[in-house]
Order: structure tokens, then C-alpha cells, then sequence
């Protein structure tokens, strides 16, 4: 394999063990402020903090991890196979079958990104209140990961 090759192919994992990291620190980070910042605020009388976003932080993140993580899976060979049954079918059955499993997998794919990318577009006029952001757009690269 190319160096070229070997670098873009180490991305997926790379992403998905940054997504993973940013998820502890978030849920870490969203215990604390909810169990400790409420009382600390509460007991000098000062203005709560608001800590909704670290919700939204952590839906984002699982949702690109399984994404990209059934992307890495297929690559692999290994997303929804059952080796046990598969591994003592003749050659060309063998071969007949993971055919069939990759159709299906790449026709649910196009299934989800078409409904994906209309359940976007309804949510297009929507706005994520914690990060400011369109929820629309954020929902729209969601399809566009299968």
C-alpha cells in the first residue's frame, strides 16, 4: 500500500478514537457541572450554569462514531458477519452470499441517506439552542456518512 493510501485509510480510526475522547470529556465534564457547579453555584448565590450543549456534544459524537465505525467495520470485513456458518460454505456460495449481504448493506445505506436527508431538510429551519448552530446542518451530514 502507498504512503498516500496507508495515511487516508488510518483516518477513519483516528476520527473515531478523537470522537470517542471528546465523549468521555464531555459526559465527565457534564457529571461535574451538573452535580457539582449546581451545588457550588447554589450555596454562594450565584447565577447557574448553563450546561444544555454538553447533551447535544454527546448525541453528535455517537452519531459519527457509528457511522464511521460501520464504515470501518465493512471495510473490514467484519460488520454483521456471521463467520461460524460463512467460513464452511463452499467457495462460490461463500462468495454468493457476502455479494448479497453487500447489496443489502449499500441499499439500506441509500434507504437511510434518502430519509436521512429528508428528516434534514424538515429540520432545516431548526436551530440547536446549546451550540448555536442549524440543526438542519448538522443533521444533513448524517446521510452523507453512510
Amino acid at each position: 500500500m502507498r504512503p498516500a493510501a496507508r495515511f487516508i485509510a488510518a483516518i477513519p480510526p483516528v476520527f473515531v478514537t478523537v470522537l470517542m475522547l471528546v465523549a468521555v470529556a464531555d459526559m465527565l465534564a457534564g457529571v461535574f457541572l451538573r452535580y457539582v457547579m449546581t451545588q457550588v453555584s447554589a450555596f454562594f448565590n450565584l447565577p447557574t450554569i448553563r450546561f444544555f450543549w454538553v447533551e447535544e456534544i454527546g448525541e453528535l459524537c455517537l452519531a459519527w462514531m457509528s457511522f464511521v465505525g460501520a464504515a470501518i467495520g465493512i471495510r473490514r470485513g467484519v460488520h454483521f458477519s456471521v463467520q461460524m456458518i460463512t467460513d464452511h460454505l463452499p467457495a462460490g456460495l461463500r462468495r454468493a452470499v457476502f455479494t448479497a449481504h453487500y447489496l443489502l448493506i449499500a441499499g439500506f445505506g441509500a434507504l437511510v441517506a434518502v430519509y436521512g436527508w429528508q428528516v434534514a431538510e424538515l429540520n432545516s429551519p431548526s436551530r440547536r439552542l446549546s451550540i448555536s448552530t442549524c440543526a438542519g446542518s448538522t443533521s444533513r451530514r448524517w446521510p452523507a456518512a453512510c
